[in-house]
């Protein structure tokens, strides 16, 4: 598998996630051993999108704030962090995250910031 060079943590997600904002691929299906340290903080972030969807804001928020504890740097934990706080009332904190978030989806090439940024410009101009 040498196809992909350099780190990929959010970038690998950028091509599934077109299909689906909130779907992450794990590689080996189950198979936790393939990549566990950088496929924690993504796990947990899209499980917390999950729940913020299911209406469990606490739960979300616990597993944002790991996601984040884990990779302080992911896009998708910080995004998750955002989401869960706007759904248990605390605007600020979660503008604050989506901030963190876009500054980290503009530091991707171009053509992968298309796949955040606008979403969390929105997020952030409501």
């Amino acid at each position: 598998m040498a196809a992909f060079s350099g780190p990929m943590r959010e970038d690998s997600v950028v091509e599934r996630r077109s299909s689906d904002r909130t779907r992450h691929h794990r590689a080996g299906a189950g198979d936790e051993s393939v990549q566990h340290d950088d496929s924690a903080p993504l796990s947990r972030a899209q499980n917390a999108t999950e729940a913020v969807g299911k209406g469990d804001a606490t739960g979300a928020l616990a597993l944002a704030e790991q996601a984040v504890a884990l990779d302080p740097s992911s896009i998708l934990a910080h995004e998750a962090r955002g989401d869960a706080l706007a759904a248990t009332g605390r605007k600020q904190e979660a503008r604050h995250e989506w901030d963190t978030s876009l500054s980290e989806a503009r530091k991707l090439e171009p053509g992968a910031q298309t796949m955040f940024v606008p979403d969390l410009e929105s997020k952030l101009n409501k």
